[in-house]
Parts: C-alpha cells; structure tokens; sequence
C-alpha cells in the first residue's frame, strides 16, 4: 500500500497530530517517512552559507539542510522537531529520514514527493482566521492541486476555548 510518506510539518501545535497520524500509517504499511519541515524565509541566507547533509545523528540522509549563520529561532524549533519526531519514529521501529530545506513551501514539497518517490503526502491545515499570519493554508491548497501523489489533510479547526481544537481529516487527490 504505502511504502514512502512524505511528513510535511511546520512548528505549530497542530503538527503532531500530523506527525502522529503518520507514525500510525507507516506501522500499518512499514513504510519509510520523510520528516520535512520546509524553510521560507529566504531572506537569511548569505553568500557564507554552506549546506550540509545529515540525519538527527549525523548521518547522511535524503535532503539539504541549511546552516544559517542568522537563522530566526523557529528555523532551530524546526529542526529540533525533526530531530525529535526521527526520534520517535526510529523507536517505533520505523525508518524515518529528515529534511530542512530552504525553499517556497508548496513547490518544495511536491518536488520532495517526485524527488523521493512518496506514495502519500501528510500534512496539515489551519484555520483560515490563521491565514492573517500563516501560508499554511494556501500550501495545503496548492499542493492537493499540484501533486501527483494522494494527499492526507489534517484539518485543526476550533472547537470552543475549554475544549481546544478538534482535528479532522480529509483524504484528497
């Protein structure tokens, strides 16, 4: 069924549910993930900057990271959250490989997905009151239309303020 899924992830609190839901499918289907967390910011990077290949371990694995001499903390958050999620994902007995690229999000995954050969997407959406300060939405958006792979959307809408966000998901190709 599935033998390669392609986890794309950002910093927000809904994303372990996306992470979550993954991890459950690759034990079903003993596939391999591909944990991508995609930076937008292209403003950081400067002609110093190397690249540099490697795991949570250091070992070499599927994609570019980039080393940003001023990257914005939440390009560390993300790594760190690939880091933990390969984590998981390796004592789950899954094979999991990591990738940061620095890219525009929606391109990026759909290229990761060819590139690598996924046979299903995993990813989040907001809520559109978030799109104010997220592209979340829009990349969700652009990859189900771009993509050649089925696509898992993890839906966070608000519930109420006591109960907090209730996830729907919704498969689309």
């Amino acid at each position: 069924m599935f033998e390669r899924i392609l986890v794309a992830i950002d910093t927000s609190t809904g994303d372990r549910h996306v992470f979550d839901t993954a991890l459950s499918l690759a034990q079903l289907t003993q596939a391999r993930l591909l944990l991508a967390h995609v930076l937008s910011d292209l403003d950081t990077m400067n002609d110093s900057d190397t690249r540099r290949r490697g795991d949570a371990e250091g070992n070499p694995h599927y994609d570019e990271m980039p080393r940003l001499a001023n990257a914005p903390a939440h390009h560390a958050n993300g790594l760190e959250m690939l880091r933990q999620f390969h984590a998981i994902a390796k004592a789950s007995g899954i094979g999991a490989d990591i990738a940061q690229p620095l890219a525009n999000p929606g391109d990026k995954i759909c290229n990761l997905a060819i590139d690598w050969g996924a046979d299903l997407i995993v990813m989040g959406r907001r809520e559109p009151e978030d799109l104010q300060t997220s592209t979340q939405s829009s990349v969700s958006d652009y990859v189900v239309c771009s993509t050649s792979c089925p696509v898992l959307v993890i839906q966070h809408q608000k519930c109420d303020r006591a109960s907090g966000y209730r996830n729907q998901v919704a498969i689309m190709h």
